[in-house]
């Protein structure tokens, strides 16, 4: 037989295990209201760039001196926000970094010339603005991102011509170097997925995105810190 003591301590932990459960479902919801965040990411950058300019402007020569595609050390920051679970909007400025390359030779004076030396330089960056999915599952993020990017590309292609083809050459046999730079801004379709972990205020991320430039879709990938107010 159950009496009145007995009855009122099972009451008792029920209501407390209700209430503990409660607000344990209650810390996970907001868990998942991330609001307002910030953060930075460091990663590697794969620099892609179509139809380099040709140093050589003589009559015949070739338009273009090929194509660029180059890994960086890249960085990026972010500010976002996720108003509810599932949906959220990020910004980005993205530096894909300045990397360098020899492209091989060139033949300079048209297609039947000499050939030499050229070697090219692409510097990329420029910012994005991302509407975020993420999927609901456990324990991590999982988040799938699309929107617009505008990037700046600089593209400098040198020329180097030994004697006695160059024209500039002086006293001690020096070569010559001839430059051309071309820049151009893009605005094109960005996209991207990743997966961050949550400690606190702060979650881990890491991701990849690739983007429409110059002519190609160079990508980036990256792991970062992101803070939530």
């Amino acid at each position: 037989m159950i009496d009145a003591r007995s009855t009122w301590k099972l009451l008792t932990r029920a209501g407390i295990s209700v209430a503990l459960a409660s607000a344990l479902t209650a810390h996970a919801a907001a868990a998942d209201l991330l609001g307002l965040y910030v953060g930075g990411a460091v990663g590697r950058a794969q620099v892609d760039a179509d139809n380099l300019p040709n140093p050589d402007t003589s009559p015949g020569a070739v338009p273009t001196a090929g194509r660029f595609s180059e890994n960086h050390t890249a960085y990026e920051a972010i500010a976002g926000l996720r108003p509810i679970p599932i949906v959220g909007a990020e910004l980005a400025y993205v530096d894909f970094g300045h990397p360098a390359t020899n492209l091989g030779t060139i033949p300079v004076g048209g297609a039947n010339g000499p050939s030499f030396p050229i070697t090219a330089s692409v510097r990329m960056k420029g910012a994005a603005a991302f509407a975020v999915l993420y999927l609901p599952v456990p324990v991590v993020d999982i988040y799938i991102k699309a929107g617009l990017a505008r990037l700046q590309t600089s593209e400098i292609v040198i020329l180097t011509v030994p004697p006695p083809y160059a024209a500039c050459v002086t006293t001690g046999g020096a070569r010559c170097q001839f430059s051309r730079e071309y820049d151009l801004t893009n605005t094109g379709f960005a996209a991207g997925a990743g997966a961050q972990f949550k400690i606190g205020s702060l979650a881990i991320r890491g991701e990849y995105a690739r983007f429409s430039a110059a002519g190609e879709n160079p990508g980036l990938f990256t792991v970062g810190l992101i803070w939530n107010f």
